[in-house]
C-alpha cells in the first residue's frame, strides 16, 4: 500500500490561468515562508505571467506576517 505523503505548509495548485498558494492552517509562519520561497524558485518557469492567488484558507494572519509573503 502506497503511503501517503504529507502536504507541506504551502501546497500550489493550478486552476485554469491562476496559481492558488495554498498556506497550511497548522504550519508555523517560519515554515511557511521556507517553504513557500523554495517553491516558488524551484517553479519559477512555470509561475512566469500567470496570476497567482494566495489561499490562506482559515489562517489569520498578521499585518506583519501578510507584508511578508508579498514581498516573497
Amino acid at each position: 500500500m502506497p503511503l501517503k505523503k504529507k502536504p507541506g505548509a504551502v501546497q500550489i495548485k493550478g486552476f485554469g490561468t491562476d496559481i492558488n498558494v495554498i498556506l497550511s492552517i497548522d504550519a508555523a509562519f517560519p515554515d511557511i515562508e521556507r517553504d513557500l520561497i523554495r517553491k516558488l524558485e524551484k517553479s519559477r518557469h512555470y509561475l512566469a505571467g500567470n496570476d497567482i492567488v494566495l489561499d490562506a484558507r482559515q489562517r489569520n494572519l498578521s499585518e506583519e506576517e501578510s507584508q511578508k509573503l508579498d514581498m516573497i
